[in-house]
């Protein structure tokens, strides 16, 4: 029965102002992993997880629709102007720009960054229904392909 004996002497060597340090630092280390994770989950809601939680917390407010006359302030192009923009793109750049999209628009845009809208005639090529795996559900995703008079 050693083991028990050992554990006591480490105890008792140790000074008092030692376990309270200790328990200090326990504390401060938590204080700063919790205000990381919520400075996270609040600078970075358009993350399928951090949306689902402030959600379920009730920190976000639901998406809202526009009708044509309320829609937020934006740029008008039609879709060669939308092609020559964002055509031209890397891979990363348009993820950026997409993040930034998808943050306008479940913030509701309440700070508008960028908000483009792509006037002109469409034919429908495909619809398919959205599901669990996808960022927003119920809905559809629609393909479009433009009909550019030249």
């Amino acid at each position: 029965m050693p083991r028990p004996q050992e554990f006591k002497k480490f105890i008792k060597r140790r000074p008092p102002w030692f376990w309270w340090m200790l328990a200090q630092l326990l504390a401060g280390a938590f204080a700063v992993a919790s205000w990381s994770f919520c400075l996270f989950l609040f600078s970075v809601p358009e993350r399928p997880w951090n949306y689902e939680t402030l959600r379920k917390l009730g920190r976000i407010d639901p998406v809202r629709s526009y009708d044509p006359i309320e829609a937020p302030e934006g740029n008008s192009s039609d879709p060669q102007v939308a092609l020559s923009r964002f055509y031209s793109l890397s891979g990363a750049q348009l993820s950026a720009h997409n993040l930034r999209f998808k943050r306008n628009y479940i913030t509701n845009f309440t700070k508008p960054e960028v908000v483009h809208y792509v006037e002109g005639t469409y034919r429908l090529t495909g619809v398919r229904a959205l599901t669990d795996e996808d960022f927003f559900q119920p809905g559809l995703a629609c393909r479009l392909e433009a009909i550019v008079r030249a």
